[in-house]
């Protein structure tokens, strides 16, 4: 049996080629890249990530935030703050329950925004703002709300 080598500016070149024939595997490439080096700068400073434990953090944090907007429906920063950080879902290479979120959401639907759209209908422009925000998030979180 005989041992190869490969020298690691062949695999580089390989991997060029490879990525500039293929967009989506070099995007998915990069997306893997940027998360392994995390991983590892993590881990050269003593604390290892893992995908489970990561979800379970950004999972718990949106969920305090939808706690807080719960609390105070009223205040747009609080809608527009979750309403990015769920946005940012969707960059992570993994999936996060959004169960508790979805429901903070419902229940501030049931309570607050009939109340919200009969203002914004008498053209409250701040209202339109919240209802935009109201109606994104909504979106992000694959919540239909029938008008």
């Amino acid at each position: 049996m005989r041992t190869v080598y490969f020298d690691i500016d062949d695999k580089t070149k390989d991997l060029r080629q490879k990525t500039n024939k293929n967009k989506e595997l070099a995007r998915q490439f990069r997306e893997r890249f940027e998360l392994s080096w995390i991983f590892h700068e993590n881990a050269l400073e003593g604390l290892i990530l893992d995908a489970p434990s990561l979800e379970m953090a950004i999972r718990r944090r949106l969920e305090r935030m939808a706690e807080a907007l719960l609390d105070r429906p009223a205040e747009l920063s609080r809608l527009e703050r979750l309403n990015h950080a769920v946005a940012l879902l969707d960059s992570l290479p993994f999936d996060a329950n959004k169960r508790k979120i979805q429901n903070t959401y419902h229940q501030i639907f049931l309570k607050v925004f009939p109340a919200v759209r009969a203002r914004a209908a008498q053209g409250d422009e701040g209202v339109k703002a919240w209802v935009h925000q109201f109606h994104e998030l909504g979106e992000r979180l694959l919540i239909r709300l029938d008008q």
